[in-house]
């Protein structure tokens, strides 16, 4: 996933988003570079104005955690729950019969982050035990909403990423004409 995330960055904003079963807890998904404004931390990271302290109210971090976050440094991305306008205190966004947790993440790349209009975890549903997450991002005069837009092919219920060959699939997709299509639509829309 990693070496999917850098060939793209090159020359695309990524967005990661989705229940990654990893509770951060309290713990810094940036390095001390993003917080100091004359740092460069990496060529994306220079636009990055201000990153804020996120917060959570999932204080507990398990065994998905601790990767998770290190995914999220060594690609140069954000997590933005917690620290945008709509979600500033980390609300959780899993329901289940023995609590509560934030294991659904938005994550952005630094000029995105910078364009975050908002972020929001939804009302609960009782067809699911996670909670909606939306974003908003301010993209020149026209605002991009992450929730279900009536243009878009439903997502598949699930996808199990594999260690050994999920990269190589999610490539070879992006290889596909009619996917292809689809993307080039979704860019110049």
């Amino acid at each position: 996933t990693s070496e999917v995330i850098h060939k793209l960055q090159s020359d695309t904003e990524v967005i990661v988003m989705g229940d990654f079963n990893a509770r951060t807890g309290s713990q810094p998904d940036v390095t001390d570079a993003h917080f100091d404004p004359a740092s460069t931390f990496q060529d994306e990271m220079e636009l990055v104005t201000k990153v804020t302290q996120r917060s959570n109210r999932d204080k507990k971090l398990n065994s998905n955690g601790k990767p998770f976050l290190e995914f999220v440094k060594n690609n140069g991305l954000l997590i933005v729950n917690g620290r945008a306008l709509g979600d500033v205190c980390g609300e959780m966004t899993c329901l289940k019969y023995n609590g509560c947790s934030v294991v659904d993440y938005m994550c952005a790349s630094a000029n995105l982050y910078n364009n975050v209009r908002y972020m929001q975890v939804g009302a609960f549903s009782p067809l699911s035990d996670h909670y909606p997450i939306h974003m908003s991002l301010r993209l020149g005069r026209l605002a991009v909403f992450g929730s279900t837009l009536p243009n878009f092919d439903d997502a598949p219920i699930a996808y199990k990423w594999k260690k050994d060959d999920s990269s190589t699939a999610f490539a070879e997709a992006q290889k596909d004409a009619q996917i292809a299509m689809k993307i080039n639509e979704l860019i110049n829309s």
